[in-house]
């Protein structure tokens, strides 16, 4: 029979496997709650968290604070910014064409590596630290209206050399990065934040 105290450990490993997100740019009971009593491993922040870049670092220090205070790890905490039509950051924070754009630009690997870094620095001052970028999908055909504007092309060899770049960039410049979406997304024909593809 396990103690209360093994049980508790075992359910803060459970929660460290969750990510959650929030109903606004304030920190809120629930998510507190989440952090305190569930050991929530990470909060996503979308648009309707973010106003400017001092709101979100403030945000950010609090919920780091409160995970810190309760569980003794900091929290994983992650924005979609890719560039271009899927970017929760935006202006004063930099603005980048979308990832179609850069891959038919004329210096496709310059533009990805400058928007590996500056994307990687502003994030860490603000105290976020993974980025759910890069888009990898290659689409067949006509890309879906909700990858639109995402993918490097439809070159694979493309795509997979700027894909390690952008990669590459936000890791060494301190962010996680994360490589989306499941292998195969760009020939789904569905979008899948409104269809089971399963």
């Amino acid at each position: 029979m396990q103690s209360t105290l093994e049980l508790s450990e075992l359910d803060a490993k459970i929660g460290q496997c969750f990510m959650a997100g929030m109903p606004g740019p304030d920190l809120d009971d629930r998510t507190r709650r989440l952090i305190n009593d569930m050991g929530l491993g990470g909060v996503i922040l979308f648009t309707r968290n973010i106003q400017d870049p001092l709101q979100v670092a403030q945000l950010c220090s609090e919920l780091q604070k409160i995970s810190l205070d309760a569980q003794g790890v900091p929290l994983f905490l992650a924005v979609d910014q890719e560039g271009g039509p899927v970017a929760r950051l935006k202006e004063p924070f930099a603005v980048f064409p979308g990832n179609e754009v850069i891959g038919r630009g004329p210096d496709p690997e310059g533009q990805t590596h400058e928007f590996a870094r500056i994307t990687a620095q502003e994030m860490r001052l603000v105290g976020l630290n993974i980025d759910l970028a890069p888009v990898l999908d290659v689409p067949r055909g006509e890309p879906e209206a909700y990858l639109k504007g995402r993918t490097f092309g439809s070159d694979p060899d493309l795509v997979s050399r700027l894909g390690t770049i952008v990669i590459k960039g936000l890791q060494d410049n301190g962010i996680i990065a994360v490589a989306k979406h499941f292998p195969g997304l760009g020939a789904a024909g569905r979008d899948p934040h409104k269809t089971d593809l399963t």
